[in-house]
Order: structure tokens, then C-alpha cells, then sequence
């Protein structure tokens, strides 16, 4: 039975990683975008802001009215909403040369999404697999959050002390990497019900 759902636990595991990866290599970014774009410390502030407001309404709406949802598709959306607000905040300079700040906080409200959806999603599908152990299940899940703001920051932060902060791209591109193979590993797992 274990067997079965070790592709579903590890792509929990990377959407958990992803959230760490939208929460915290952007403010990592904020110096090179003011610099680059000469987007306002005020603005690029308010990028935290709509992060976490957009969060909390997801959470508020799946809190109340998850039982509106199917919750196997939601799972399996997830980290594909992550790909798509990773790619959008990368492009952003592109897509919108005028106005980068308008793509970048375009990126952030679809990958902030996500990790909202993440917030409500993860630990009920975890609880819900069978364990010898369910609360050492949960602490590894949790850890691996942790452990990710971590590799985020160190990665991050040789990155750009190697190639410069002008190619701060190439960084964000790189790990949306994890999301995609969350994504991979999810689409094919079997989602157990979740109590709602």
C-alpha cells in the first residue's frame, strides 16, 4: 500500500519545496530589481504584500468551501500554477519592457496562488497516506519547507555572487525545475480522499 503512494509523498515533497523557492528567492531579487528596473523599495515591498494577501484569501476560500472543490484536480493543478507564475515573473522584463513591475507582481499573484493552495492541500493529503508513523510523516514534510528556504537562500545566494545579478533569469528558470517535476510526479499519483 506504502508503494503506491511514494510518488504522491514525493511530489508533496516538491511542492513543499517549491513554496519555499516563491517565498524566498524573490526578496533575494529585490536589490538587483531596483537597481535594474528602478522599481521602488515601496513597490517592490508591496510584491510581500500581495504574496501574502493572496495566500490568505486562497486559504480562507478553501478553508470554507472546499467541499465545492475536487480536491485530486486542486492537488494535481497546483504546482502547474507554480510553473506558470515562476515563468511570468522571469519573463517579465521581456514580456512587459515598459513595466516590469506589472509582470512581476502578475507572476506573483498566480505563484502565491499556488502555494495557498499548498498551504491547505499538502498536509491533508500526507495526513490521509497511510503510515506506521503519521506524525514523523508530517515533521518531514514540514522539514522539508525548512530545508528548502535553505538551499533557496545558499543556491541564491552563490549564484549571483558567480554570474552576477544581471543574470538573475537564468537562476529563476533553474528552479522552476522542481515545480515541473512536482507536477510530473503528480499527475500520474493516486490522490487519497481528503476529509473536509
Amino acid at each position: 500500500m506504502q508503494k503506491n503512494y511514494r510518488q504522491l509523498k514525493l511530489g508533496c515533497y516538491l511542492s513543499s519545496i517549491s513554496m519555499s523557492v516563491v517565498g524566498n528567492m524573490p526578496p533575494l531579487l529585490f536589490l538587483t530589481f531596483r537597481e535594474t528596473y528602478g522599481i521602488s523599495y515601496s513597490l517592490l515591498g508591496l510584491l510581500i504584500l500581495i504574496n501574502f494577501f493572496t495566500q490568505l484569501i486562497v486559504d480562507l476560500i478553501f478553508s470554507f468551501f472546499s467541499h465545492k472543490f475536487n480536491i485530486s484536480k486542486s492537488v494535481k493543478a497546483m504546482p502547474m500554477l507554480t510553473v506558470i507564475g515562476l515563468l511570468i515573473f522571469t519573463v517579465a522584463p521581456w514580456i512587459f519592457p515598459n513595466s516590469t513591475y506589472t509582470g512581476l507582481a502578475i507572476g506573483t499573484v498566480i505563484f502565491s496562488a499556488s502555494s495557498g493552495l499548498a498551504e491547505v492541500l499538502i498536509s491533508p493529503v500526507i495526513a490521509e497516506i497511510p503510515a506506521k508513523d503519521p506524525d514523523r510523516e508530517m515533521s518531514k514534510l514540514h522539514s522539508v519547507y525548512a530545508w528548502g528556504v535553505v538551499g533557496v537562500v545558499i543556491i541564491s545566494t552563490v549564484y549571483l555572487y558567480m554570474f552576477g545579478a544581471e543574470n538573475w533569469q537564468y537562476l529563476a528558470f533553474a528552479f522552476t525545475i522542481i515545480p515541473v517535476m512536482s507536477a510530473i510526479l503528480l499527475f500520474g499519483a493516486k490522490v487519497p480522499t481528503v476529509k473536509t
